[in-house]
């Protein structure tokens, strides 16, 4: 089947998949921000062992800013595609990224962390190039923005720090829908979004 194949592949590189003879969609759900084992092993390994054409959805997220040879890893995502296949694809977003990088030389400076920062148009241009056909773009995480603002100014490893705790709780409650306090930081996020949203998602359709 699918996912025991691709479980197989990705052994080494500890990404996790959802793919599967039935919905036949691959996965690569890395954490926004995060620079955990998943994304250090990632960037050593651009090469998916799955047939070509058999997936009908593959979403890759927070990975093509970890990646040296990013043009390799994005054609790695169109063959796997099925034709008529989508391709979901999320980077952090330039702005937000460029105030990280100036804010603190330790957020980026770290064995396997971001080594690139996208515009839209970069990365539209480069998945369209690789064979796709340019969807749609949304943005996300308009919370985490300030959050990782923060923790560049306090220190990317300061995880004590009173301010950088408080606003971690608010994103908690935020993930875990916490009543009262779920619906203000959902609010929050939405008018967030299209203004400093940490992620940048852009969707693709491979041709039939």
């Amino acid at each position: 089947m699918c996912k025991e194949r691709i479980k197989d592949q990705l052994t080494e590189t500890r990404g996790e998949d959802n793919c599967s003879s039935s919905r036949s969609w691959l996965r690569f759900p890395l954490g926004i921000g995060s620079r955990n084992e998943a994304t250090l092993s990632l960037v050593h390994s651009v090469r998916i062992l799955e047939p070509g054409g058999r997936c009908r959805r593959v979403v890759a997220a927070e990975i093509l800013e970890h990646i040296p040879d990013d043009t390799r890893a994005m054609a790695e995502l169109v063959r796997v595609l099925r034709p008529g296949g989508t391709l979901a694809v999320s980077v952090p977003r330039w702005l937000p990224e460029v105030i990280n990088w100036r804010l603190s030389d330790d957020y980026h400076n770290t064995p396997g962390g971001h080594i690139r920062i996208y515009t839209d148009h970069e990365l539209r241009w480069k998945v369209v190039n690789a064979g796709m056909e340019y969807a749609g773009k949304s943005y996300a995480h308009g919370l985490h923005s300030p959050y990782w603002w923060l923790k560049c100014v306090v220190g990317v490893d300061n995880a004590d720090h009173p301010l950088v705790k408080a606003y971690h709780q608010v994103l908690v409650w935020d993930i875990m829908k916490r009543p009262h306090y779920s619906a203000a930081t959902r609010l929050a996020e939405k008018a967030l979004n299209p203004l400093i949203g940490k992620s940048m998602v852009l969707y693709f359709r491979k041709p039939e």
